[in-house]
């Protein structure tokens, strides 16, 4: 459009010619047009031939950021980068041999020159018109520059974790997989996959609230981000869950440096609020080809790791290995069977009787759950119980272990064989939980079973404190008339608060403790420290796991009168356990030390 270089080198200092109009739309068809014109949040350009401005709307000046009326007669090109400038050269030229305009009617994305040398995008729409026989052009510009930005933020938030600036989860699966591409499968150890669980974050959600956890995230984010390469991956693909992709470059020990030193400052104090607050990390890696052959093979495998760290306890990264995958496997295919089993009755109870030790007679009796496995035969606690947890299958196990203590003690009581209560383990959550006194109430009248026949033995395995529900649960239990025991005493997160606060009316002493009675003075002194708290507080003691009969004597003398053990019966099917106490005598049964599991 430019008639020659000095057009260019005048446009800065060009000024409106006098007495034109200061839009030049006069010319064009007077006011009703200079109305429209200014009525129009487009830029509106008419250029003629030459490549000369003669007429610019409000909008147009505003965008381009020149004075009213400073755009007439100044070249067009003045609006143009360097780029375009040459391209627009070349549409005129052709257009002017040609007699028709290339352009016309193509709405180009272009970027426009502001007076002050800034640029900005826009979408230019060119067409023509003949006006007293002379050929004019107008560029109708449409400024897209928060079509821009909100297509840059519509990407961000598809790329990246708007909380932690880290990439995504789809984001981060996608780059793995243009990775492994153009990795060579030749090489051992090319690329490694780390996967990050933060241990701690639920509790610190729960105890300072949402807006402090995402800052805790934040803070780890960084951390995690300095301590990767440039060419490395970071991204958050979970509440608490992130991973690293490393390019190892067939040096497994890079992975593991790097994994080590996300873990050290994932357990460095963050200070939020004058709250000192700590994390920690589980970790766990693959390594490609070696532990799987894409993207998702990869993630699974390391969170299979991570997983075995968590469960372990861990803090030290955990490599994967195929018997992992292995053992991963057996624990789904368990869990999605215990689901059922309850459902199909194959829980059972057996019961290992409370003995006073000092005549013999039986006290109580503990019920504990066994699972009689189809495929496998008689499952014993530690080979299932961790799977319900995993799984959140003790809000089902519960109350159908409660049910079936009360009907076989009310059936056993009622045979006039034996008369005395039945334990039931509990765990703290299911305790706490809104509906475990209504469930107690309804398998004791379901039964007809009396309240003092009912002891609920509650486990250590959570901290109990921060559930509002378990003291008001404790007190109205034995207002009903039921016994309350703290089981595993001294293992878990019990203390003497905890003791005085649930008002428990039994204190059982683990077997740890127990085990070394007969031969240690430590464990000696524990027992005894345990049996003098039990008498400040009111509370009967039994002692759990004996075994000896010098374990009985140490108890014994040190004032527990009551125990259960394999010294006199391990736990045994309610048939079983009705033969056993209708024998002559009570013999402790003798079984091959092989057969001896955890009750």
């Amino acid at each position: 459009m430019l008639r020659n270089d000095a057009s260019l080198n005048s446009a800065e200092t060009a000024a409106p010619v006098s007495g034109e109009s200061m839009t030049g739309l006069e010319a064009f068809g007077g006011d009703g047009l200079s109305a429209l014109f200014a009525a129009t949040p487009d830029s509106i350009l008419i250029v003629d031939e030459a490549g000369m401005i003669r007429a610019a709307n409000t909008s147009a000046e505003r965008s381009f950021s020149y004075p009213s009326g400073h755009l007439l007669n100044l070249p067009v090109s003045v609006l143009m980068t360097p780029d375009d400038r040459v391209r627009h050269v070349d549409y005129l030229r052709a257009s002017t041999e040609a007699r028709r305009a290339r352009i016309l009617g193509i709405a180009r994305e272009v970027e426009g020159l502001r007076r002050d040398g800034s640029c900005f995008p826009m979408h230019v729409n060119v067409g023509e018109f003949l006006h007293d026989g002379d050929r004019f052009f107008v560029a109708i510009c449409h400024d897209i520059t928060e079509e821009r930005e909100h297509q840059r933020e519509v990407r961000r938030l598809a790329t990246y974790d708007d909380l932690t600036g880290a990439l995504n989860r789809t984001t981060a699966v996608s780059m793995l997989h243009s990775l492994l591409a153009q990795v060579d499968l030749e090489q051992t150890d090319a690329l490694a996959v780390i996967f990050i669980d933060l241990s701690n974050f639920k509790q610190i959600n729960d105890r300072f609230g949402h807006a402090v956890g995402d800052e805790v995230l934040r803070v780890i984010a960084q951390r995690f981000a300095a301590q990767i390469r440039g060419a490395d991956l970071l991204a958050r693909v979970g509440g608490d869950e992130f991973l690293a992709v490393v390019q190892t470059q067939g040096d497994a020990g890079v992975a593991q440096r790097v994994a080590e030193r996300l873990s050290a400052v994932a357990q460095e104090p963050i200070s939020i609020e004058r709250n000192l607050l700590v994390v920690s990390a589980n970790i766990g890696i693959s390594l490609f080809p070696a532990d799987g052959a894409d993207a998702d093979a990869l993630i699974v495998a390391a969170d299979i790791a991570m997983y075995e760290a968590k469960r372990a306890r861990e803090t030290a990264p955990r490599r994967f290995s195929a018997g992992l995958r292995d053992e991963r496997v057996r624990e789904f295919d368990l869990r999605g069977r215990m689901a059922t089993a309850i459902d199909r009755h194959e829980l059972v109870l057996h019961y290992q009787p409370q003995i006073d030790m000092r005549t013999g007679r039986v006290v109580g009796l503990e019920a504990l759950v066994r699972w009689q496995d189809p495929e496998h035969g008689l499952r014993t606690p530690d080979q299932f119980l961790p799977i319900i947890a995993t799984a959140g299958l003790h809000a089902k196990l519960t109350p159908y272990v409660l049910d079936l203590a009360c009907r076989e003690n009310a059936q056993l009581i009622a045979s006039g064989i034996l008369d005395v209560p039945v334990a039931v383990n509990v765990t703290s959550a299911c305790f706490a939980s809104r509906h475990f006194v209504p469930q107690v109430e309804e398998a004791l009248e379901s039964h007809g079973l009396a309240a003092d026949r009912l002891e609920i033995e509650l486990a250590e395995t959570a901290p109990t404190g921060a559930l509002s529900f378990a003291p008001d649960h404790a007190r109205v239990l034995q207002s009903l008339g039921v016994m309350v025991a703290m089981d595993d005493f001294g293992t878990g997160y019990s203390s003497i608060a905890r003791l005085r606060e649930h008002q428990f009316g039994t204190l059982k002493i683990d077997r740890a403790f127990i085990s070394g009675a007969a031969g240690t003075s430590t464990d000696t002194a524990l027992i005894t420290g345990m049996l003098a708290i039990a008498r400040g507080l009111s509370m009967r003691t039994i002692a759990e796991g004996v075994e000896t009969e010098g374990q009985r004597d140490v108890l014994l003398a040190a004032g527990c009168r009551l125990g259960q053990g394999w010294l006199y019966a391990p736990a045994m099917p309610m048939a079983e356990l009705r033969a056993w106490l209708q024998a002559p005598a009570v013999p402790a049964p003798r079984l091959p030390e092989t057969s001896r599991t955890p009750a």
